[in-house]
């Protein structure tokens, strides 16, 4: 995998620094249908990131090459005809698609791929003549990585504003989306994304919210199945600390690893809940306490939080191994740094998609699109979720023909079995009461170069202990 440039790095500590001020700074971006564009360049933060953005900064509508432009439509479609004569409306094209993530500020590194996949996503298939000769158009709204009333004014812009088909998200601000799901829902536009958090399998996902990540529950039951197994083979101790981020979705991760870890007989000897600001840059009480607790592994909620505890831990001379959901990417372990990957077992659950150095139509064709489309981008998680979520909208929309509709687009969706995206994913498999997606992965080690090691042959799946829908191992 390419690794992640020092530049990034340096910006995202630049956000945690003032990452409380910054969404803040954000919000005062609320966008309505009122809105005009001048107001927006007008409120656009002065100051710029990391990158040397200033006023004009994105504020939506990002440009193929990611520059800033406060026009709401960069490429200057029509947009989306509606056809009247019957219950749903048609929609002709070009079809708009949207992705709410963080364009600007110190999270821009993380939070631009999903949207610069998307756009490269669909300049390919424009170049191929489209889907049944309907175009795509990619437009991206602005919204701090933990700012759930900026999430909703953004997702209510696009909808009521800029009339977009569906939206295309993925994990990256997930704690944004907690009131566009029950929005979206109510207006009928489809949203395929990285994860939903607590609202996984439950009903309230219907009809309108899809998941193209590992189901949290089978994430949690899959890596507790592997934390009992490591520290069996390892003569350690069924003693573990968990890790974990104050926010609503990696609370939620926790709560399934609390579970599961009971479940498979690990005892949690000491728990560290980590708020996401500036203080998490430095972990040191955390690593003495865990240390002190007896702990022989950590467990984390989060890859980021993991990968600054594992700092405090090298520092402290505490070479204990970790167990780190939302991890596979090379950003993670940049951050970590190479002495604290080293001497040290590290792991990881691939979120339910393949490693690259595994054979499949679905892989080849992502690492194409990577290397003509978007060369200078990372290859790793957080593009495969947005290929994998154009790649489910394309399907659904070439196979409505020429009615093309949201709620066709939703029972295509629903429609799915073994779907697995030319072997991208583990075969998954959706319908009406359950749009929670993939349930099994594989485990990789992390490198101390940022690369990963693939540890299972084959897709992996929870015990039966865990008693959970879908294949069992």
């Amino acid at each position: 995998m390419r690794s992640t440039s020092q530049r990034r790095v340096l910006a995202f500590l630049v956000l945690l620094a003032f990452v409380a001020a910054a969404c803040a700074q954000t919000n005062t971006l609320e966008v309505s249908q009122q809105t005009t564009d001048e107001e927006l360049v007008a409120a656009t933060p002065s100051g710029g990131d990391s990158d040397g953005v200033g006023d004009d900064s994105v504020v939506d509508g990002l440009t193929s090459d990611g520059s800033g432009e406060s026009s709401v439509d960069p490429t200057g479609g029509s947009g989306p005809t509606t056809t009247i004569g019957s219950a749903e409306q048609t929609f002709e094209g070009p079809l708009k698609l949207g992705v709410l993530s963080t364009l600007s500020g110190g999270e821009k590194f993380v939070g631009e791929p999903p949207y610069r996949i998307a756009l490269a996503y669909a300049e390919r298939l424009n170049d191929r003549g489209g889907i049944n000769g309907i175009d795509l158009e990619i437009l991206g709204y602005d919204v701090c990585g933990n700012c759930p009333d900026e999430g909703l004014a953004q997702a209510k812009k696009a909808v009521e504003k800029d009339e977009v088909f569906a939206l295309v998200n993925t994990f990256v601000v997930n704690a944004s989306l907690d009131q566009v799901v029950p929005y979206l829902n109510d207006e009928g536009v489809p949203m395929v994304q990285g994860s939903s958090g607590a609202l996984t399998r439950r009903p309230e996902l219907t009809p309108y919210n899809f998941s193209v990540g590992l189901t949290v529950p089978n994430r949690a039951a899959i890596g507790a199945d592997f934390a009992k197994k490591y520290l069996k083979e390892q003569g350690l101790p069924p003693k573990v600390a968990l890790l974990y981020f104050t926010d609503s979705l990696t609370t939620y991760v926790a709560e399934e690893q609390r579970k599961a870890l009971k479940r498979v007989g690990l005892e949690i000897v000491d728990e560290e809940p980590v708020t996401y600001d500036a203080t998490m840059t430095n972990q040191s009480s955390q690593v003495i306490k865990m240390r002190a607790a007896g702990a022989s592994m950590v467990i984390g909620s989060h890859g980021v939080l993991c990968a600054f505890n594992m700092q405090a831990a090298d520092q402290a001379n505490w070479s204990a191994p970790y167990l780190c959901t939302i991890m596979y990417d090379p950003f993670t372990a940049t951050i970590a740094g190479h002495s604290a990957l080293t001497d040290r077992d590290v792991f990881a659950d691939t979120e339910g998609y393949a490693t690259t150095d595994m054979k499949g139509s679905g892989m080849a064709d992502y690492l194409e699109l990577m290397d003509e489309y978007y060369p200078d981008g990372d290859v790793g998680l957080i593009t495969m979720y947005s290929y994998l979520g154009m790649r489910m909208v394309e399907d659904g929309i070439r196979a409505m023909g020429n009615d093309v509709t949201q709620d066709g687009l939703v029972r295509y969706l629903e429609g799915l079995n073994g779907y697995d995206a030319g072997g991208l994913t583990a075969p998954f498999t959706l319908g009406p009461d359950d749009h929670g997606s993939i349930t099994g992965g594989h485990i990789v080690q992390l490198n101390p170069d940022a690369s990963f090691t693939r540890l299972t042959d084959d897709w992996v799946y929870p015990s039966a202990v865990h008693d959970l829908p879908g294949p069992v191992r």
